[in-house]
């Protein structure tokens, strides 16, 4: 970004697991599953909320855990043939009522002139001008009671420096804070981090 402009990536907080929670989800022949999923997904962003105002890498781990219990344990087990909580209908739900919101979100951005520059199936990324800063959020802010994410996926900003992107899942950004983040190509030992997280806390 330029001196006068601010790069955002914006996620919104665990997209499907949310999904699950606010459509109502789940499958047909599992009655109950959707409040186990609410419980779990509760747990989850206590444990995140814990890592940032703790810095303890324990909880950051715990919390990582629980986003892959979400996303591959529940919401990636509704389109898996012959899991027990198959139900590929429930996983159509959760993408495409996802994909409009974030649609709808981006398409209002764009009709106010924002910048958007990458977009992904839980987020996007923008530059926006600084001066125009409090009218983003304010714009995201709506956008949260407009699609139910007032309680739960509220919208996260992460300012990046800059970004080297080959795809919206192979990148390298520098944070506002000096810490990186890398994803795909991008990543060295990610299993190797993991592990020194957990044994080394």
């Amino acid at each position: 970004p330029k001196e006068d402009e601010i790069y955002y990536q914006i996620d919104i907080g665990s997209q499907y697991p949310n999904a699950i929670r606010k459509y109502r989800i789940e499958p047909s022949h599992l009655p109950g599953w959707n409040k186990l999923i609410v419980k779990k997904i509760q747990r989850r962003l206590e444990y995140k909320q814990l890592a940032k105002e703790t810095k303890n890498p324990k909880y950051n781990s715990l919390q990582k855990m629980g986003k892959l219990a979400l996303n591959g344990g529940s919401y990636g087990r509704l389109n898996t043939k012959g899991d027990w909580q198959e139900d590929p209908s429930c996983m159509l739900k959760v993408t495409m009522g996802g994909q409009l919101e974030i649609l709808m979100v981006v398409e209002d951005l764009l009709l106010k002139g924002f910048r958007v520059v990458s977009l992904n199936t839980d987020g996007f990324d923008v530059i926006i001008k600084r001066d125009r800063e409090e009218e983003f959020r304010a714009i995201l802010t709506e956008f949260e009671k407009i699609i139910g994410n007032d309680e739960l996926g509220n919208f996260e900003y992460t300012e990046f420096e800059w970004i080297v992107q080959t795809s919206v899942n192979d990148y390298l950004a520098l944070k506002k804070d000096g810490s990186t983040k890398s994803k795909g190509d991008f990543e060295i030992n990610k299993d190797m981090i993991i592990t020194a997280e957990i044994a080394f806390p």
